[in-house]
C-alpha cells in the first residue's frame, strides 16, 4: 500500500465518527535527515492531538467558555448527545451541579459549563468544575460524579481530567451510563 498507492496519491480524506475525533493526532518529522532538532528529545519527531493541541479536554473546555485555570480543575468530555452531568459532593455537605451552575459554592467551587443541558446541544460536549483558590476549600473528601440526566443515543463512555497543582490525572470510562444512573468517578481527599 505505501509503495504502490501513496506515492501516486494526490489527495486523501479520512472520515471517522465524531466520538473518535479526539483520538486523531498529527505526527511531524523533518524532511531533511540532518535538520536541527526543534525539541528537547533525541529525535526530530513531534506530535499533537485535536488540531495541534496536546490537551484536547482542556482545549474543549476553553473553547466552550469554561475556566481552565484554578487550583483544582475537573473536566468531563464525551462525544454524543446524552446529557451527562458533572457533580461534586463537598465535605461540608455542599453539592455542585447544574442547579447551581455559575455560582461559587461555600468551598469555592463552580460548575461553569452544562453541555447538552442548560447550555444547549454541543458538537463537543464538556462540563467543568473549578476551584479557583484552594485556600477556600474545606478539608475532607470531595466526590466527583457523572450522572446521565437524559439518554439520547446508543453511544457509551466519557473522559475525565483532574488537574491539581502540577499533577494531571485522566480517567476513561468506556461503559454505557444508563438514563438516571450515576457513576462515582473519583474521591479526592484534600488537606491543607
Amino acid at each position: 500500500f505505501l509503495a504502490d498507492v501513496l506515492p501516486k496519491t494526490r489527495d486523501m480524506a479520512v472520515f471517522v465518527k465524531n466520538k473518535h475525533r479526539s483520538n486523531l493526532m498529527v505526527l511531524t518529522a523533518p524532511v531533511e535527515p540532518d535538520a536541527p532538532r526543534l525539541f528537547k528529545w533525541d529525535n526530530g519527531f513531534a506530535w499533537s492531538y485535536s488540531g495541534n493541541v496536546a490537551d484536547s479536554i482542556k482545549e474543549r473546555v476553553k473553547n466552550a467558555g469554561g475556566k481552565v485555570e484554578g487550583d483544582l480543575c475537573c473536566r468531563l468530555a464525551w462525544d454524543y448527545k446524552d446529557d451527562l452531568d458533572f457533580h461534586m459532593l463537598e465535605p461540608n455537605g455542599g453539592h455542585i451541579y447544574f442547579i447551581n451552575r455559575r455560582r461559587l459554592s461555600s468551598c469555592g467551587g463552580e460548575l461553569d459549563l452544562d453541555a447538552n443541558g442548560a447550555d444547549g446541544l454541543k458538537a463537543e460536549p464538556a462540563e467543568n468544575i473549578v476551584y479557583g483558590d484552594q485556600l477556600r476549600m474545606k478539608e475532607g473528601v470531595y466526590e466527583l460524579l457523572v450522572h446521565n440526566y437524559s439518554r439520547r443515543s446508543d453511544e457509551a463512555g466519557f473522559k475525565v481530567e483532574i488537574e491539581f497543582g502540577e499533577q494531571t490525572y485522566e480517567i476513561e470510562y468506556d461503559k454505557v451510563v444508563p438514563q438516571d444512573a450515576t457513576v462515582s468517578v473519583a474521591k479526592l481527599r484534600y488537606s491543607k
